[in-house]
């Protein structure tokens, strides 16, 4: 967001704490995400069908933002680039006839008016959305073992890239203006909910609690794995990696400023305007343009492919550990069918993120469909952890570790137990809550109208109401599960176990036999 200098430590004391919550149970147990809470805590089983949910709808856009990346990476091999700013002068009039908003509105997205304007599917957003997947389903079709291998580049060349971005924007003419304005707390925004609810949903993305990838992809490590240095390592790393790429960011940002005489504030630099609009433009003023565009975009294209096959993995596991496949599907020879089938599913549901007015469905279900939702997640996932058992939980991972490691890190899993205890559950509870006020008091016309003050605009409201309703299906799920339990428990194990069977119950035997 636009107030990042301001976010940078909410956004790291507010979310690490989730990160090493979920970091231990399911390495402990061999889990996946839909199994690990229901043996923890029984009557919060939905947190796993929940996160899985959260999941699969950011799986169905996702790979939207890597088609993006992908044609502007072709583009980057146009001298000039296609969206450098051109001006024509006649009869003293200057006209401009393209930039980087113009380009990517009209020339990639052909974006129309509101959410109402479905549209068609331009040719070139189809192709770069097929290659996408087809991307995606070459990494994980062999499932951990070729996915594992691909995350080794994809994790580390972006630092290169990062390293080699911040050195050139340090160096542009009118940086300072734009570092000054990142590095330089404006405390006054702290007490703006939105910055901690923004920070909050940030490192959601980019730690992982709350979707349960962390739970899949722990699963698969050894019993013995030495997740204590994984909860420190990662969120610093993560910390460290957002505030250096706030240097690439900012500094361009200032150049950009600089140059066309508007306030770093003013720029749009959250959302897909950042990586799609501000900074192409930075890139075409640059000498060597072609070639920073390649790296940026290659970039970006790496991440999003970081990204999206962990969710994609994610999401497959949980279809596997449901029990809806049949298990001959399942064997390490048969596994890609499913995975083919999981890739198509989300390919085809995936068109409407890519017809004239997907940016509208794009917006509305990145930004109204998840964030509470993961909120939610992180809290009870704290919760589920006390019903576990604080004392208890802290035993497992000590025996997991060793007890060579557990004197080691004594005084560590005493901060542990502090936060799943007490961290997590306020810190989550506070962000659900703001969430909440914030959705009743937020205007998101933008998110489904292209000129929020149009008349047109109040017909594509229902697009607002339909993100709420999106992630009021995936938080219905942990009530829903939790009723099932009491009433199986209630009406038909209770039954079963009586001498006087209800009719019910003896059918529900007679099928079982049949």
């Amino acid at each position: 967001p636009p107030h990042r200098r301001a976010t940078t430590l909410p956004r790291h004391r507010a979310t690490a704490p989730p990160h090493r919550a979920t970091t231990p149970p399911h390495r402990a147990m061999k889990m996946g995400s839909l199994e690990v809470w229901k043996s923890m805590a029984p009557w919060l089983a939905g947190i796993g069908p929940a996160s899985v949910a959260c999941t699969f709808f950011v799986n169905l856009y996702y790979n939207v933002i890597i088609a993006w990346a992908l044609l502007y990476l072709g583009y980057s091999f146009s001298s000039p680039l296609p969206w450098a700013e051109t001006s024509e002068t006649a009869n003293n009039v200057t006209t401009t006839t393209m930039n980087s908003h113009i380009f990517f509105t009209e020339e990639v997205l052909h974006l129309s008016e509101n959410m109402n304007e479905v549209g068609g599917i331009p040719w070139r957003m189809w192709l770069a959305f097929t290659v996408a997947w087809l991307l995606i389903f070459g990494i994980i079709y062999k499932g951990i073992e070729s996915s594992g291998k691909v995350v080794y580049f994809t994790a580390t060349f972006p630092y290169l890239v990062l390293f080699i971005m911040v050195i050139r924007g340090c160096s542009l003419p009118g940086a300072s203006k734009g570092l000054e304005f990142y590095l330089v707390p404006d405390f006054s925004k702290l007490g703006d909910g939105r910055i901690w609810t923004q920070a909050g949903e940030q490192v959601f993305y980019s730690l992982g609690p709350g979707w349960g990838s962390l739970v899949t992809f722990g699963s698969f490590n050894k019993r013995d794995h030495d997740f204590v240095t994984d909860a420190y390592i990662v969120p610093w790393v993560n910390a460290f990696t957002s505030m250096f790429a706030g240097l690439a960011v900012f500094s361009t940002a200032g150049f950009i400023a600089d140059k066309t005489g508007v306030e770093v504030k003013d720029l749009k630099l959250s959302g897909s305007g950042l990586a799609f609009e501000v900074y192409p433009t930075a890139l075409a003023e640059m000498e060597g343009s072609q070639f920073f565009s390649v790296l940026f975009f290659f970039m970006l294209l790496l991440l999003g492919i970081d990204s999206q096959f962990a969710m994609t993995e994610t999401f497959i596991t949980a279809i596997i550990d449901s029990g809806v496949v049949p298990k001959e599907y399942t064997s390490p020879a048969n596994k890609w069918k499913v995975t083919a089938s999981c890739c198509l599913v989300c390919y085809l549901l995936g068109f409407v993120f890519i017809t004239e007015g997907g940016l509208y469905w794009l917006n509305v279900v990145n930004g109204l469909s998840v964030g509470t939702t993961l909120f939610t997640i992180g809290c009870l996932e704290g919760v589920a952890v006390c019903i576990y058992g604080v004392d208890r939980f802290v035993e497992k991972c000590k025996e997991m570790v060793g007890p060579e490691l557990s004197t080691y890190y004594r005084s560590t899993f005493t901060y542990f137990a502090f936060t799943w205890k007490w961290a997590v559950p306020t810190l989550s509870f506070v962000l659900v809550i703001t969430s909440i006020v914030l959705s009743f008091t937020s205007d998101f016309s933008e998110y489904v109208c292209n000129d929020p003050g149009a008349e047109s605009c109040e017909d594509a409201d229902w697009g607002i109401g339909f993100g709420f309703m999106l992630c009021a299906s995936s938080m219905a799920i942990i009530p829903a599960v939790a009723f099932r339990k009491w009433y199986l428990e209630t009406y038909i194990l209770s039954a079963d176990a009586g001498d006087d069977a209800t009719p019910y119950g003896v059918e529900m035997r007679s099928s079982s036999s049949a």
